[in-house]
């Protein structure tokens, strides 16, 4: 294969990197707004930064990988990566997650309810 088709298909893999770690950045965000409820602005907030950080680390990706030149198929690999990992490991990596996070204040709750009885037993 020649130098240039090679570095097309580095940058292509590059691009669809950029759409799994776009996706995992996305999912922290997911999970933040599954443990802390907040109303329909701060999402809209939250969505709006999100895009104004990950439109500026594409376009620094796109600027170091490909002298700033957008190409189709980087924009096709940014949508791969990113639909590859939401239909194969989002949802699980977020519930898993939320409930990793969870699961000590369940059982502090709990420890605490326990604790509390035996104090209201004694008076």
């Amino acid at each position: 294969m020649s130098e240039a088709i090679l570095q097309e298909l580095r940058f292509l893999l590059v691009s669809a990197a950029f759409g799994i770690f776009g996706g995992l950045a996305y999912d922290g965000l997911r999970i933040f707004r599954r443990l802390v409820r907040h109303g329909v602005w701060w999402v809209a907030l939250e969505d709006l930064l999100f895009c104004m950080a990950a439109s500026l680390a594409v376009f620094a990706m796109v600027f170091m990988e490909n002298d700033g030149s957008v190409r189709f198929f980087s924009i096709c690999g940014l949508l791969l990566g990113g639909v590859l990992y939401y239909i194969s490991v989002s949802r699980y990596l977020v519930s898993f997650a939320v409930w990793l996070i969870r699961f000590p204040f369940r059982f502090l709750a709990s420890a605490v309810k326990k604790i509390l009885a035996k104090i209201r037993k004694i008076r």
